[in-house]
């Protein structure tokens, strides 16, 4: 199986890209920074920007799925940047004509206990609010199928 990789240089990203390099796949690895990763046999790495739906499609295209661990946590205004990242991943994954996007997130939208979501609990890190209340503004505007996952 072939599968892009979006976002392979962050803490979830990595874990995926080395879960997925285990098992034998041909990962391309799609980063802002491709000199944080180290060539690997079925490894391949390109530099990638999220905003760039165009080139972005262009990477995509010939792969069997596509995997995105994309994160904002770097930019000033998270939120925007992370919505606006994501619009252009699903068009991008849409114009290559690849039907697996999975999407990886964090625990803000589990329950923390009957009603009560733990990005709504005081304690859930202010920080990360902007891209764990993502996925639901998200999952609203999409039309194709999306898999957004997390820990469970």
């Amino acid at each position: 199986m072939k599968i892009a990789l979006i976002g392979a240089t962050g803490f979830i990203g990595n874990a995926v890209l080395r879960e997925a390099l285990a098992r034998g796949y041909q990962v391309t690895a799609l980063v802002a920074h491709p000199e944080k990763l180290q060539p690997q046999d079925n490894l391949t790495i390109e530099q990638a920007d999220v905003l760039d739906g165009a080139k972005l499609a262009r990477q995509l295209a010939g792969h069997d799925g596509v995997i995105s661990a994309f994160s904002g946590h770097a930019q000033q205004d998270v939120y925007g940047y992370y919505m606006k990242g994501v619009d252009s991943i699903i068009a991008a994954t849409k114009q290559a004509a690849i039907k697996r996007l999975l999407i990886v997130g964090g625990a803000g939208s589990l329950y923390a206990q009957p009603g009560v979501l733990v990005i709504d609990t005081p304690d859930f890190p202010q920080q990360w609010k902007a891209t764990a209340q993502a996925p639901g503004m998200c999952s609203r505007s999409c039309v194709m199928t999306v898999i957004w996952t997390g820990p469970c």
